[in-house]
């Protein structure tokens, strides 16, 4: 079972009330009143694109401070770009874009 679902530990970063993997955070994350459901589906849309391809979504923002990175995700307006290793698993690039939506009402429902 993986679980990082709002429950990891900080590892040399802490940022008051920020809990999880900075990498598998959803744009959302900024936004506590939002829920918490569809930031766990767009972790599970991070981690399979990390399984299949070995790299992260790209998001265009990795290279800056941890701090600049969650201001600018909880902005970001366009869908990340799938890494072009994911063309050979279709059914798996369809569920991660489903997944990896910026509007956390258009990711897929946790029942």
């Amino acid at each position: 079972k993986i679980a990082d679902f709002e429950c990891a530990s900080a590892v040399g970063v802490c940022i008051q009330g920020i809990h999880g993997t900075l990498c598998y955070c959803a744009p959302e994350t900024l936004h506590p009143t939002q829920d918490a459901r569809g930031r766990d589906v767009w972790g599970v849309g991070c981690i399979l694109v990390e399984l299949l391809t070995l790299d992260l979504p790209d998001l265009g923002i990795e290279s800056c401070p941890p701090a600049h990175f969650l201001c600018r995700m909880a902005n970001l307006k366009c869908d990340p770009l799938l890494p072009s290793e994911l063309d050979a698993h279709p059914t798996a690039k369809e569920f991660a874009t489903d997944c990896l939506k910026v509007c956390p009402e258009h990711r897929p429902k946790l029942s």
